[in-house]
């Protein structure tokens, strides 16, 4: 086996990591919302929060209420949107454990796992003809 060998063998996992890790994260989230009851957060406060890898990143403070039961929680999410005290938020969370939710529902997840299918293909393809001029 050639360097060129071991370097398409690697290429090749490695982008086929990006859509297995897709399509395992759309998977639990379709468990997670198979259980989850949909209501709306509030916003009670805001701010921006610095990180190395998402410099515009926000931390909110939200209260959120169970739908069947008149009890309120308090959380703690992040978010790359800008939202200010007194916004709504769209959420999801498990009737049985309510302190479990979750803000993202996923919508761009198919458009990425799609796109990181034609990345892999394009890998894919790259190291066929990669390995056949050789």
């Amino acid at each position: 086996m050639t360097i060129m060998h071991i370097a398409a063998i690697l290429l090749i996992i490695i982008s086929a990591s990006i859509p297995v890790k897709y399509f395992v994260k759309i998977h639990f989230l379709m468990q997670f919302r198979k259980k989850a009851v949909c209501t709306n957060a509030e916003i009670m406060y805001a701010d921006k929060h610095i990180t190395y890898r998402e410099p515009d990143c926000y931390r909110l403070q939200i209260q959120y209420k169970m739908v069947d039961k008149e009890i309120f929680y308090m959380a703690q999410t992040m978010s790359a949107k800008k939202y200010k005290a007194g916004d709504i938020l769209p959420l999801m969370y498990l009737s049985d454990r309510p302190e479990q939710f979750k803000t993202d529902f996923g919508k761009r997840l198919p458009w990425i796992l799609a796109f990181s299918f034609l990345f892999f293909s394009i890998i894919l393809w790259f190291c066929f003809l990669l390995l056949a001029a050789v």
